[in-house]
């Protein structure tokens, strides 16, 4: 049996989209850190202070590491797993997890006039990619047949 064909593509998809919301929301969190370290010339040493204040994010953050340089590692890892991708889960990955785009608003970006996108192509655009970034990343869960 293929490994794709052993493996349960909706518990994959759906660990696949936990581990994208956390790369979601850790790369925000770097982006807002050195945009605002860098504004008052502070050191990245204030990080820890500053991942702090979400608390939602301390139980995920513990998990990994609180130093700067370990999350900014996690998400790279997650990044190059996305970018040898083909273009296109590239493209909708990005929309969803990085600009943070509802599936309506990337059927309304990926629409035109001679070739409108619907929200249901997007959904099963989205299944797609995250269950190609799961088997770039090694997140595969496979069925016990």
């Amino acid at each position: 049996m293929a490994f794709y064909e052993r493996i349960d593509k909706r518990k994959t998809i759906a660990k696949a989209r936990i581990v994208l919301n956390e790369y979601s929301r850790f790369l925000k969190i770097l982006n807002n850190a050195l945009y605002d370290l860098d504004g008052t010339k502070n050191s990245v040493a204030a990080f820890s202070s500053y991942v702090n204040a979400d608390s939602m994010l301390i139980e995920a953050i513990d998990r990994k590491d609180r130093n700067y340089e370990i999350l900014q590692e996690y998400v790279n890892e997650i990044q190059r797993c996305i970018n040898v991708l083909p273009l296109r889960h590239i493209e909708i990955l990005n929309m969803r997890y990085v600009d943070d785009l509802t599936p309506e608003q990337i059927a309304d970006r990926l629409s035109n006039h001679k070739h409108p996108v619907s929200v249901r192509q997007v959904r099963r655009r989205l299944s797609d990619s995250c269950l190609e970034f799961a088997i770039a990343y090694g997140v595969c869960i496979e069925t016990h047949v």
